[in-house]
């Protein structure tokens, strides 16, 4: 099943070049986008945006994952995530990404190591957790490996 799950966040992952915080502020553009996922993500799907300083809280439902994203670009002009590397972590999968971002009223875009742990349970997103410090995506993901040993 991890492969499959692998496959499933590899089909989620936008495109290179594409601009998310465009696409998530766009009304028309974010509700063609949500309902393209509905076949490959739970309709009580949890979703937080990490900051590197707590917890952060959750967001429920399709409508959740768009305020997730809105919370995650709400600094940035800009923001293109280019992800690098889907690792299997049993139900979960960690995604390694290398994303550029324009703060607005910035003129340069900066370099940002990006990091999501996404869970997958029956076949479809469970779970989506995106973390400002890729460090504790990374322990996230280490911690799982080693429960599931």
């Amino acid at each position: 099943m991890s492969a499959e799950n692998v496959k499933l966040v590899g089909t989620l992952q936008p495109p290179p070049g594409r601009d998310l915080a465009t696409l998530f502020r766009d009304e028309g553009t974010v509700s063609v986008l949500i309902e393209a996922m509905v076949p490959y993500v739970d309709g009580a799907v949890a979703s937080r945006f990490v900051p590197a300083d707590g917890e952060g809280s959750a967001n429920v439902g399709m409508d959740g994952l768009r305020q997730t994203w809105l919370d995650w670009l709400e600094p940035w002009a800009t923001y293109r995530a280019g992800v690098q590397k889907l690792i299997d972590v049993g139900d979960q999968v960690l995604a390694i990404s290398d994303d550029h971002a324009q703060e607005k009223g910035a003129e340069e875009e900066i370099a940002l190591p990006g990091a999501a742990v996404w869970t997958v349970r029956g076949g479809k997103i469970s779970a989506l957790d995106i973390y400002a410090d890729r460090t504790q995506a990374f322990q996230v993901a280490a911690a799982l490996r080693e429960a599931r040993s």
